[in-house]
């Protein structure tokens, strides 16, 4: 049955006809309780569905304040992204300057179960979650939104409603950086675009379309190639253009780790940067100017990100009293507020990896 209420340990003993103590020493696994009294316990605890609030129970009653970042992607892959390292860093300090524990939640699985996520939050062991990435199909924000479990998304949501949004305009980048390249004479400009999951990849394929059909250029899905973002991935992805797609002269990459993978494909085609071939990238690190030549990428403040992310759900948790998630709160929920959208700035940072077509 759904929870109707805040069920606590006081019930669980009413229930079980046992002091509270009793169920603690269950809950704990203590083998002092009787078999027959740590059974009709647990019989307790399943009937109320009742979840233990472990967080509490660690700091032996101390209040705790956590909150959880959510990341589609795997620990290996989050420290090989320079994008993550500054979210999570900008969101790491604005934690600890406010007395808030963050935990970082990632895994292999692009869309895991929602309900990992929820039971941490019936637990207390978080009070709110930044999720980043989202997908284009996401359980995990229908169940934070059908449950009203306080929560940010960094990229675009695919349903906005009851949703704060902090981003980039990433079809302006997208489109941004296609024009550069059009306005250099390119007319056959590829593009390493991100997972296909994500909203993200969606819009940055959307400004790339948009850009190129308004020049007069028709859409070539050979052009165009899906990638983990990372630089391994665009090694391979640029590779395989040079063998199934030639005639290109330009190529627009989604972030930085691909255009350096790209780098490495193209030295190892006999093609030049830039004198045989242009490269924009839809982000900047701070490398990028070691680079020879130094990469032409479009400029972006993740740690702002972070930070204007991490802000906006502690205001959002401090304003809504804790609650357990219910099924019930589906209908409540659509009385909530407007969302809201942060939309940050981005800009083109000139390098030396671009020139106009043909040298004219």
């Amino acid at each position: 049955m759904p929870l109707s209420g805040r069920i606590t340990i006081v019930d669980v003993a009413r229930r079980a006809a046992v002091s509270r103590q009793t169920v603690s020493r269950v809950l704990n696994g203590n083998p002092s309780v009787a078999a027959d009294t740590r059974a009709r316990v647990q019989c307790a605890i399943d009937e109320l569905h009742f979840v233990p609030n472990r967080a509490a129970r660690c700091l032996h009653g101390k209040p705790v304040m956590a909150v959880g970042l959510f990341v589609p992607f795997s620990s290996g892959q989050i420290a090989a992204n320079n994008f993550f390292s500054e979210v999570i860093a900008s969101i790491s300090e604005t934690c600890s300057r406010n007395g808030t524990y963050l935990n970082l939640l990632c895994f292999e699985d692009a869309n895991p179960d929602p309900e990992r996520i929820i039971r941490l939050y019936r637990e207390k062991s978080i009070r709110g979650l930044i999720v980043t990435c989202p997908g284009e199909d996401d359980p995990l924000l229908q169940s934070l939104v059908r449950y009203r479990i306080p929560c940010v998304v960094i990229g675009r949501p695919p349903v906005p409603d009851h949703t704060i949004r902090v981003d980039f305009d990433v079809g302006k980048i997208a489109r941004d950086c296609t024009r550069h390249l059009l306005d250099l004479g390119h007319r056959r400009i590829a593009f390493l675009n991100g997972p296909s999951f994500m909203t993200y990849s969606s819009d940055l394929l959307d400004g790339y379309r948009r850009e190129l059909e308004a020049e007069g250029i028709p859409y070539d899905p050979m052009l165009v190639r899906e990638t983990n973002l990372l630089e391994a991935s665009g090694d391979e992805m640029a590779a395989a253009l040079f063998e199934e797609a030639p005639g290109f002269s330009a190529i627009f990459s989604a972030n930085d780790h691909l255009a350096l993978g790209a780098m490495k494909a193209a030295a190892r085609a006999g093609r030049s940067i830039p004198r045989d071939l242009s490269l924009v990238s839809g982000s900047w690190s701070t490398w990028n100017a070691l680079l020879a030549p130094a990469l032409t990428a479009m400029r972006s403040n993740y740690g702002e990100l972070g930070r204007v992310a991490i802000r906006q759900l502690l205001r959002l948790i401090s304003e809504k009293p804790d609650r357990i998630p219910n099924e019930e709160s589906e209908e409540a929920s659509k009385a909530d507020g407007i969302p809201v959208s942060f939309i940050l700035e981005s800009c083109l940072e000139p390098g030396e990896s671009c020139a106009r077509y043909g040298g004219m």
